[in-house]
């Protein structure tokens, strides 16, 4: 989050309060792949993979790079969507809210 600050005309230039900074908020965009060994193998995975995202809250996590979950909230918004001419492979793009950066347990 921002610093607090104030401006006084009693003081030159401004006051600014950095002690116990806090971490606000942030939209990210992830990207994902599906892939099927058919059509209709694919067609069930990505419903499967949309009906997970409806529900909201997701929590992600990448053991390859840490042990750390990302708590994040699916807005909905900009969703990109490709697919493959055989129709067994997608790619999705998706904005998702963490609302608590801080918390990654």
């Amino acid at each position: 989050k921002d610093f607090i600050e104030n401006k006084s005309r009693l003081e030159h230039g401004k006051r600014v309060i950095i002690n116990n900074p806090k971490v606000d908020e942030r939209e990210i965009t992830l990207s994902f792949t599906i892939e099927g060994n058919s059509q209709s193998d694919y067609q069930s995975k990505k419903k499967a993979f949309f009906d997970e995202l409806y529900k909201g809250k997701i929590d992600i996590q990448i053991p390859a790079n840490s042990s750390e979950v990302y708590h994040l909230i699916y807005t909905g918004k900009s969703v990109t969507y490709a697919q493959g001419l055989d129709r067994t492979f997608g790619k999705i793009s998706a904005k998702f809210n963490e609302p608590n950066p801080a918390n990654r347990t």
